[in-house]
């Protein structure tokens, strides 16, 4: 409708300040990735989505510069639905969204933090400017392993392997 989005409370920002100040801690901010927050909305087609997520991004980066400009040394951005089947479009489109954030706080260590299945498009989606990415060694064990063996796995990033079945949390 054409309106500014403007952030009004930074709720990531006062934990984090409150783990900080009150008991020392350096704490992991964890807030749900651009892609998927974007997958999972309703009511936009595939068009209207891209361009809602572009609108969004100017808040992804003031909220992750402020957490950054605060002490944080890692911001975790979870990404499952990077597991799922992506069009070019759509993986041409993360690519956009992460050089962006990258170009907007490159300051920032972002750790993707996939699951649930294998990251698909590896060989372009480990590419992206981020400090490390994490992959599903439960159900995307097999995958994502045979991907790491044909494509290696960036040298410049850290990989995070998660290793607990969060399908099955009972």
């Amino acid at each position: 409708d054409g309106k500014q989005l403007k952030l009004k409370e930074n709720i990531l920002l006062e934990y984090f300040l409150e783990a900080k100040n009150e008991l020392n801690i350096i704490a992991k901010p964890t807030l749900i990735g651009p892609y998927t927050f974007m997958d999972l909305s309703k009511g936009y087609d595939d068009q209207t989505k891209a361009i809602f997520i572009l609108q969004l991004l100017p808040l992804y980066t003031e909220v992750i510069q402020q957490l950054v400009d605060a002490g944080a040394e890692w911001i975790q951005l979870e990404e499952p639905s990077l597991t799922k089947s992506l069009s070019d479009d759509e993986v041409r489109l993360v690519e956009q969204i992460y050089s962006k954030l990258a170009e907007s706080v490159p300051s920032a260590k972002i750790m993707l933090q996939t699951y649930f299945e294998a990251l698909t498009s590896y060989e372009r989606l480990s590419n992206l400017p981020v400090a490390g990415i994490g992959l599903d060694f439960v159900h995307g064990k097999k995958e994502n392993k045979e991907a790491i063996r044909k494509h290696g796995f960036p040298n410049n990033k850290v990989l995070a392997i998660g290793c607990i079945n969060g399908r099955d949390i009972w």
